[in-house]
């Protein structure tokens, strides 16, 4: 039941005794109740308007105090009255309340229809974060002009779920275009999927144009194909950048040796670039000392040798190096070197050896490490981890094949653990995962689990979002379970579980129950 049909109800409950009983909550003068309604959550505020004429007024009011609205999750509300967000009233949000906002983050809730009104109504923002999803060829349209009034705007984000594959320049150019030219922080969306090799021509002076612009750019996310050299010259003019994303893009190795002009970057992401070689690391370890983040994922051509030049970085807090040829002892060398490392991806690597791993464990802040695939780790190598990195958040040892119950035991102790990724692991069973608190994201597939054990996940961890456990022993009766706990939820935290195919579609076929907005059931993604 809505807020509105409560406040109707009590008002009819006190129809009969005007007389003895006040209506309390209108006592106060419009300034206060303005400000009370303003700590409604937005999409609520909207129904506010048809509570009375007064109430709609005062609702326009209270808009003024609210500065940020954020809505990453499909569904809003409170306990026993969550509602799908509905493009109506994310539109009345935008509408009624977008003139104040300063602050704006639309994740996977919205396509992007809604960039006319945001266009026509927030002139204000500050930070503009946007996630659509289902986009085609003609909604370019809703590009136009999108940010041509937004003369604050520092900061803006555009990703597209999924990810579309068309004229990448016509997109580009039409963002681009319409922000002004002090803005700090660019990050545009990837036209392409880091797991093929999706590939479109583009033309770099549909987009060099504009990118030249910009006379105080600090962070640029450009995931950008088929430029050529002269183009990333032209972004490496930018002298003030502190945050660099060119992953997926094809600039050659010439090109990317110009990186080490930038002697104050702080994050560089190179992912999936075939054309990185060993000199391009070699310059950026020699010249970019105060990088804290360095992302070279499945760049193939980069080995060991390099990577231990990266040990000289001793502010690194993050560094992802996975798919790599990791000789050379590198790892251990930037484990005794780079005592700041909060996370590290070293996972389906060659040539780590157990040294490695034991040295990793002498990094005290670590929080997030992937180990997936590495003969290397074995018991006495995870067991060192976890009794010195205590504040480990996320662990993949997904076909860490090496690992026995003596180590996967000491998982318990990791007490703000909040991912855990076990995968194909040995001995991964109910006695394990039954004494397991507060995941957030668990995924033991291929494992030994029944219901019973995933029943005691789904209770020891109320705000679990995601459970993977395709091939394993579950039944239907874990669904069921997982449907009926999530439904008690008090927060607007979606259950989501990816089980095998059959197992979802028995469900399908037994379940009469009505729309559970906190459960969904995923199919296997392989």
């Amino acid at each position: 039941m809505s807020l509105i049909n409560n406040y109707q109800i009590d008002k009819i409950n006190n129809d009969d005794s005007v007389e003895t009983k006040t209506d309390l909550i209108n006592i106060l003068d419009d300034d206060c109740l303005s400000i009370i309604l303003s700590y409604l959550q937005p999409l609520e505020l909207v129904e506010m308007k048809k509570v009375c004429q007064r109430w709609n007024y005062l609702t326009e009011l209270a808009w003024i105090f609210i500065k940020k609205f954020e809505c990453t999750t499909p569904i809003f509300g409170y306990k026993n009255n969550w509602q799908l967000v509905k493009s109506d009233k994310l539109e009345d949000v935008i509408i009624y309340g977008g003139r104040y906002l300063t602050h704006l983050t639309l994740k996977n809730v919205c396509g992007s229809k809604i960039l006319p009104l945001i266009r026509d109504h927030c002139h204000n923002l500050v930070r503009l974060e946007l996630v659509l999803n289902g986009m085609r060829y003609k909604d370019i349209e809703h590009f136009e002009n999108a940010f041509t009034k937004m003369n604050q705007l520092n900061y803006i984000s555009i990703n597209m779920d999924p990810i579309c594959y068309w004229n990448n320049e016509w997109l580009y150019r039409a963002i681009l275009s319409t922000l002004h030219t002090s803005i700090n922080e660019i990050h545009l969306p990837s036209l392409r999927n880091s797991d093929t090799y999706e590939y479109r021509e583009c033309n770099p002076r549909y987009v060099n144009c504009w990118i030249k612009k910009f006379n105080n750019l600090q962070a640029l996310t450009l995931h950008y194909q088929a430029t050529h050299d002269n183009d990333i010259l032209k972004i490496l003019n930018y002298k003030t950048l502190l945050h660099l994303s060119l992953s997926k893009g094809t600039f050659t190795n010439y090109s990317l040796i110009t990186l080490s002009n930038f002697i104050n970057l702080e994050y560089l992401d190179l992912s999936y670039m075939c054309y990185v070689y060993d000199d391009v690391v070699f310059n950026i370890a020699n010249n970019c000392c105060k990088l804290k983040y360095l992302n070279l994922k499945k760049c193939v051509l980069v080995t060991g040798i390099s990577i231990n030049k990266l040990a000289k970085l001793i502010d690194l807090e993050h560094l992802i190096v996975e798919k790599l040829n990791l000789y050379e002892n590198c790892i251990y060398n930037i484990a005794n070197n780079c005592k700041n490392l909060k996370s590290l991806n070293i996972s389906d690597s060659k040539y780590v050896q157990k040294s490695d791993i034991m040295k990793i464990g002498e990094l005290k802040f670590l929080e997030h490490l992937e180990l997936c695939n590495l003969s290397s780790v074995d018991d006495d190598g995870l067991i060192n981890i976890i009794h010195n990195s205590c504040n480990l958040r996320y662990l993949d040892i997904k076909k860490c094949y090496n690992l026995t119950k003596n180590a996967l035991v000491e998982i318990r102790k990791l007490k703000k653990l909040e991912t855990l990724i076990v995968t194909r692991v040995h001995d991964i069973d109910d006695e394990f995962i039954s004494h397991l608190y507060n995941l957030k994201y668990l995924n033991c597939m291929g494992s030994k689990v029944t219901d019973v054990g995933i029943k005691n996940v789904i209770k020891n961890c109320p705000s679990i979002g995601k459970l993977c456990v395709i091939d394993t022993k579950i039944t239907v009766d874990s669904l069921f379970f997982a449907a009926q706990e999530a439904n008690k939820r008090s927060a607007n935290i979606i259950l989501t579980i990816e089980v095998d195919t059959v197992i979802k579609k028995k469900y399908k076929k037994i379940s009469r129950t009505n729309s559970n907005f906190l459960f969904k059931i995923k199919r296997p993604y392989y």
